[in-house]
Parts: C-alpha cells; sequence; structure tokens
C-alpha cells in the first residue's frame, strides 16, 4: 500500500509529497549515500480524489550535496537509508 501522497496544488502549479509517517518513509538499496535524485512512487491526488499511485522525479540534494528544502535524509536507526518529504 502506498502512504505517501502526492497532492496537486494547482495555485502553485506543483506537487506537494508528503510522508505521513516514519513507517511510510522511502527506503534505496544503493547509491542513497551519493544520489542526487530519486523516483518515488506516490498516491496522486487531485482536487480531493485519489487517483492512485504514480511516479515522481525528486530532487534529494543540491550542487553541494545538501538535502533539497522540504527532503529529510536519515536512517541511523534502520538498515537501508531513509528518504521523507514535508
Amino acid at each position: 500500500m502506498v502512504q505517501t501522497t502526492a497532492t496537486w496544488l494547482p495555485e502553485e502549479a506543483r506537487f506537494l509529497l508528503r510522508t505521513p509517517h516514519d513507517g511510510a518513509c522511502k527506503n534505496w538499496i544503493s547509491q542513497g549515500l551519493t544520489a542526487t535524485k530519486a523516483v518515488v512512487v506516490a498516491d496522486l491526488i487531485t482536487r480531493g480524489t485519489s487517483r492512485g499511485p504514480h511516479a515522481f522525479l525528486v530532487d534529494l540534494r543540491d550542487a553541494h550535496g545538501n538535502p533539497t528544502p522540504g527532503v529529510v535524509l536519515g536512517g541511523a536507526l534502520r538498515a537501508a537509508p531513509c528518504l521523507t518529504y514535508s
């Protein structure tokens, strides 16, 4: 079950991706410590209606290797790093 949502914000012409809790964070198996982009599967929400799972290409880090605004990278307590959005 996909718990991360991607809500279309028409007034801003962008998607807002949200991971509702730590148990729904995204995990990666390789290159996570150096990756600058990720494909995230999220439930697309438009006009308050779920449109099912869709893939989104997300920037993880800026040119200096810092997480982009809204991206939280972690995973100290997990076998693999964890990626969440706010």
